[in-house]
């Protein structure tokens, strides 16, 4: 199974006011740390999503840049909603001749990579399964894996209807338990932001 991730990273960031990913954290930024993590997994490619408004790569650490596991995507339809920044980066993973994409997002910097790990060994495990997610409390939530036979599903979604829509129509998808509800914390707000940094000195 060769499996692309694709990183969603061309959110508008309206509720922040300015670009969420630029943001620091400890040293590095908040986009750089997620994005860091999945580089940590066997995934073949990352293909990361960036839209025009925020489509410069200063939130890039250099060194991520320079793995040749990385592909930049500027998605021009990025403004009309997240399914557009997905379909964007399936067909790239599609070109790549991927049998399998995982979905993440980019504004997620605690997620470990033992969960996207788990996904990956539950996918292999269960050829089965046409989708393999993780799940808190009983709702599934990226880290997602989706087989080549739902890639069409995927393409289908419109506005800002995300690849959950898909999971719970799946009714082969498989659901891997997270007890940590961090690792799902994403930053959308300042308050976020500011909640982030706090937790992160607790970790020092």
């Amino acid at each position: 199974m060769k499996t692309v991730a694709i990183c969603l990273a061309a959110g508008q960031s309206a509720r922040m006011g300015e670009n969420k990913l630029a943001l620091p954290l400890l040293e590095t930024t908040v986009g750089s740390a997620s994005l860091k993590t999945a580089l940590g997994t066997d995934v073949a490619k990352i293909v990361v999503v960036i839209g025009e408004k925020y489509g410069h790569t200063s939130w890039l650490d250099p060194k991520l840049l320079a793995d040749r596991r990385i592909m930049l995507v500027c998605c021009r339809k990025a403004a009309e909603g997240q399914a557009e920044s997905l379909k964007c980066g399936l067909e790239v993973a599609g070109a790549l001749g991927a049998s399998a994409v995982l979905i993440l997002l980019a504004d997620q910097p605690f997620l470990p990579a033992s969960v996207i790990k788990s996904v990956l060994a539950t996918a292999k495990g269960r050829p089965d399964a046409t989708s393999v997610s993780a799940c808190y409390k009983g709702k599934q939530r990226p880290p997602a894996l989706f087989r080549q036979s739902l890639f069409v599903k995927l393409h289908a979604l419109a506005g800002d209807e995300g690849a959950r829509a898909v999971l719970r129509k799946d009714k082969s998808s498989l659901a891997v338990p997270v007890a940590d509800a961090s690792a799902f914390f994403d930053i959308d707000t300042k308050e976020d932001y500011q909640w982030a940094c706090r937790h992160l000195q607790k970790w020092k």
